[in-house]
């Protein structure tokens, strides 16, 4: 029954897609438009890597690389006119030499995918060569051809853990299960098996599914390790003696990070959604694990990248001084998910070493065993000290509860 589906479906598609292709032409490309961060958001290495390449050889001929865009009827019509394309109509067989079709000032052709490649065309190519082959199709084509036409990535770099993450949760919500299904195929068996098992649990999925909120952040995603907040059990510990060792990873910890990352840059951007839509993978890059309140060399670097537009590159000036006053008030390291899943390596390494000096019942959770242990020998009666740089320490009030607390930490 499923297959009957799929089948119609293709087959319709592919109807649509003869319908509404309207020919293809050498574009400008000044004239070539991606909406933001869409099909993808752009990875300058890639672009870099693209770059070198086209600087040889670019194939832009090629069927396979070039690019396609949708048009109205009545631009694609003023567009030929302006052109004086002969007969009005652009070739739609590749025997044919493809006409340059001219734009007229201030216009934007939506291109569906090619993102990195057209950039790179833009710095590798002279100033007579800087245009692309583009396949045209009529703007008001269905939302499913649009989507299968997006999600062509001929020569485009692999998806990263996080756009897989996106994609799957964004169809699977949507309820469109093809197309889900075709971005876990692009799961080697072992991350398909980690994030099945993220799946289900309702409340690392639900603080996953928060952060897709805010895109630059998703770069982080590891889903080869989601299996280390999982395995065997993993909010309990098994005796030293077990063959398959313990899941030693605090995993009520580690939810709170995740809630935590989002938190931060919420309160960061005054849980402004739209704003948080507009931060990339090279703003959360250039600030997660850096603590400009307390290191005055990341105070330094950071404000220049801040106040320059280096980062937050898609807020004006008067926001981005907002943000990094805002910025300097966070006590803390910038958390990220990058930051998370480094940290969940310190920890396995950390909780495999700390089986053999603790000793854990069958359902003993590592926070509650530490606690167990704990005696507050060589403590002074509601007092603490709290480390505030690599040299110094203060007294803080603090309940034995505390002390225990900040013991275990």
């Amino acid at each position: 029954m499923q297959q009957t589906q799929a089948l119609e479906k293709e087959s319709r598609l592919e109807k649509e897609k003869i319908i509404k292709y309207k020919g293809t032409a050498r574009i400008r490309l000044k004239w070539l438009h991606f909406r933001r961060n869409e099909p993808r958001e752009l990875d300058d290495k890639h672009v870099q890597d693209l770059k070198s390449r086209f600087q040889k050889d670019c194939r832009r001929l090629d069927v396979r690389n070039h690019v396609p865009a949708i048009i109205d009827q009545q631009h694609l019509d003023s567009a030929l006119r302006v052109s004086r394309i002969p007969e009005g109509v652009l070739p739609k067989n590749s025997q044919h030499e493809f006409p340059e079709l001219d734009f007229w000032a201030g216009y934007q052709l939506e291109c569906l995918h090619g993102r990195h490649r057209i950039q790179a065309a833009k710095q590798a190519l002279s100033p007579p060569n800087k245009w692309w082959t583009v396949d045209l199709y009529l703007a008001d084509i269905s939302s499913e051809l649009k989507t299968a036409l997006t999600e062509e990535y001929a020569n485009e770099s692999e998806p990263s853990d996080g756009e897989i993450y996106r994609k799957i949760r964004e169809y699977h919500l949507q309820n469109q299960s093809s197309l889900e299904t075709r971005w876990w195929t692009r799961l080697s068996p072992h991350r398909a098996k980690n994030l099945k098992q993220l799946f289900q649990h309702q409340d690392f999925t639900a603080a996953f599914d928060s952060l897709l909120e805010i895109p630059g952040l998703l770069d982080g995603m590891r889903i080869s390790t989601l299996h280390k907040m999982f395995a065997t059990r993993c909010d309990e510990v098994t005796a030293p003696s077990s063959v398959a060792g313990p899941c030693l990873l605090m995993v009520r910890e580690v939810l709170h990070y995740l809630r935590h990352i989002k938190e931060f840059w919420s309160d960061l951007l005054q849980q402004d959604k739209t704003a948080m839509e507009k931060v990339d993978r090279v703003t959360v890059k250039t600030l997660e694990l850096t603590a400009p309140w307390a290191s005055t060399v990341d105070a330094r670097i950071l404000r220049g990248k801040v106040l320059g537009g280096e980062v937050f590159c898609s807020f004006s000036q008067r926001e981005r001084e907002e943000i990094w006053i805002k910025l300097q008030t966070f006590k803390e390291l910038v958390p990220s998910l990058y930051g998370l899943f480094e940290d969940i390596k310190i920890l396995e390494a950390w909780a495999n070493c700390l089986k053999w000096v603790i000793c854990f019942s069958l359902r003993d959770i590592v926070s509650i065993a530490l606690k167990k242990i704990y005696t507050g020998a060589n403590q002074k009666i509601d007092s603490a000290l709290v480390q505030e740089t690599e040299t110094t320490f203060k007294p803080v009030p603090a309940s034995f509860a505390y002390q225990m607390d900040l013991g275990c930490r």
